[in-house]
C-alpha cells in the first residue's frame, strides 16, 4: 500500500501528479497545504481499499508523533476542497474506526481503464505496475493461472507482515491478466475487521456481485439461478422482483452445506464457460463461513478452470488469522494451495527507488543501507522514507 510517485492519477475531472505535487480541476490548480495533499496521495493511489488512520499518519508524518486530529483535519480540508470544486462529486468514505478509502474510479494519465470500488474487473485493461523483487512471485501466480486455464483448480494464499506488499503483488498480477472482453472472469472482494463475527460470505458476495454486473454477467446469472440460488437471492439488485419471489420461495428451508454445495457446482458449471479467477483480500478478517467455503471449493475433486487467491497479512487478526493459518497449512500439505511469501527489499532494490525519486543522488549506497537498516527492507515504510527524504 505505497504510493507510486512516477504515476500520474486521474479521477473524474481531477488530475494528480505527485512527482510535481500539483492537483488540478478541469485543468485549473487546486493549492492544497503539503500534508493534506500528501494524505491525498496515499489515498488515491490506495483507491477502493481502506487506508488505516495508523497507515496513513505513519506514510504523511513518517518518524514525527503527531495527534489523530491533524490527520482528521486534512481529511476535513479535503472534503471541503472537493465540495467547493465538484458539488456533486463523493472521493472520500469514512470507515468509523477504522480509517478511510478513496471512493472514485481512478485512471492512470493517458489510459481509459478505471480502477476502484465499482470496476475492479477491468484491472485486466492496465499495464501491470512495476514491482521490485517480485519476479518469482508473480512467476508463480502466473504458473498458477496457466493451470488452472487447463483445468486444474488453484488456491494461492499471498501471506506476509503489514506493508510488505500483498496487495501490490496481486494488483500487478490481476493487471496483467489477459484481456479480451469477458473471456475471462474476475471478481475481486475484500473483507474487513469486525469487533464481532462478520457477516457471512461477505467477500465472496461481493466479487460474485461483480462477475455479475461485467462482461457476459447475463449467463453468469443464469447460471447461478440454476445451480446456485440461495446465494443469487442475495443480491437482489442483480434479479426482476418476480424472480426474486421465485428464488425466495425455491430456497426455503435452505442448509448451510446445501448452500456451499451449491456455489462449488456453480462455480464448476460457469468455469466450463469461462475461466474464473476470484481475488478476496484480507482473508485474516474473514468470518468463519469464507473460511469454510474456501476449504469447500479447494478441496473438489472435479477440474475447474477457477483460480482463487486470497491475500493474508500473517499472524494477525486474532482467532480468524489463526483459522486462516491452520487451513492455509493443512491445504498446502495436500498439495491444494501454493502459499506465496513476497520477500523484504535488498538494498539494491531499495537504491532503484531512491534512483526513481533522485536520478542525481549522491550517496545512494549509503542512503539504501540506512534505509534497509531502519525498516528491515519493509516496502511500505522504505518507500515513504525515500519519499520522506525526497520531499
Amino acid at each position: 500500500m505505497f504510493l507510486r510517485m512516477s504515476e500520474i492519477y486521474e479521477f473524474g475531472s481531477f488530475r494528480l501528479d505527485p512527482r510535481e505535487r500539483t492537483l488540478t480541476f478541469h485543468s485549473n490548480p487546486i493549492r492544497l497545504r503539503p500534508k493534506v495533499f500528501d494524505t491525498l496521495c496515499v489515498l488515491v493511489a490506495c483507491h477502493g481499499k481502506l487506508v488505516t488512520k495508523d497507515e496513513l499518519m505513519t506514510l504523511v508524518w513518517p518518524e514525527t508523533v503527531v495527534e489523530e486530529n491533524n490527520l482528521a483535519l486534512s481529511i476535513t480540508v479535503l472534503r471541503k476542497t472537493f465540495r467547493e470544486v465538484d458539488p456533486e462529486g463523493k472521493w472520500i468514505e469514512t470507515v468509523t474506526g477504522k480509517g478511510y478509502r478513496f471512493l472514485g474510479a481512478v485512471r492512470f494519465a493517458g489510459g481509459s481503464s478505471k480502477l476502484g470500488p465499482q470496476g475492479p474487473e477491468q484491472f485486466s485493461r492496465l499495464p501491470g505496475p512495476k514491482l521490485l523483487q517480485r519476479d518469482p512471485e508473480l512467476g508463480a501466480l502466473r504458473a498458477s493461472l496457466n493451470s488452472a486455464l487447463q483445468g486444474q483448480r488453484q488456491f494461492v494464499c499471498i501471506t506476509g507482515e503489514a506493508g510488505i506488499g500483498k496487495t501490490e503483488l496481486l494488483h500487478a498480477f490481476l493487471a496483467g491478466l489477459p484481456s479480451n472482453d469477458g473471456a475471462l472472469l474476475l471478481g475481486t472482494g475484500q473483507c474487513v475487521e469486525h469487533s464481532g463475527e462478520g457477516e457471512a460470505y461477505m467477500p465472496v458476495l461481493e466479487a460474485l456481485g461483480r462477475i455479475c454486473r461485467g462482461t457476459n454477467g447475463t449467463s453468469v446469472v443464469d447460471l447461478l439461478s440454476r445451480h446456485a440460488p440461495s446465494w443469487l437471492v442475495q443480491m437482489p439488485s442483480l434479479v426482476e422482483p418476480a424472480v426474486f419471489s421465485s428464488l425466495q420461495e425455491r430456497i426455503l428451508g435452505v442448509t448451510r452445506d446445501r448452500m456451499l454445495r451449491e456455489l462449488a457446482e456453480a462455480v464448476e458449471a460457469i468455469a466450463e464457460r469461462f475461466p474464473v479467477v476470484m481475488a478476496l483480500e484480507d482473508l485474516h478478517w474473514a468470518d468463519p463461513s469464507t473460511l469454510e467455503l474456501i476449504s469447500a471449493l479447494a478441496r473438489r475433486q472435479q477440474p475447474a478452470r477457477f483460480l482463487l487467491i486470497g491475500t493474508n497479512r500473517a499472524r494477525d487478526a486474532g482467532e480468524s488469522g489463526r483459522a486462516l493459518e491452520s487451513l492455509t497449512e493443512e491445504l498446502h500439505l495436500r498439495g491444494q494451495c501454493n502459499v506465496i511469501r513476497p520477500s523484504l527489499l535488498s538494498e539494491d532494490a531499495i537504491a532503484q527507488i531512491i534512483l526513481t525519486q533522485r536520478p542525481d543522488s549522491e550517496g545512494t549506497a549509503q542512503l539504501a543501507a540506512t534505509i534497509r537498516e531502519r525498516t528491515s527492507g519493509n516496502p511500505l515504510f522504505a518507500h515513504a522514507l525515500v519519499d520522506y527524504w525526497s520531499s
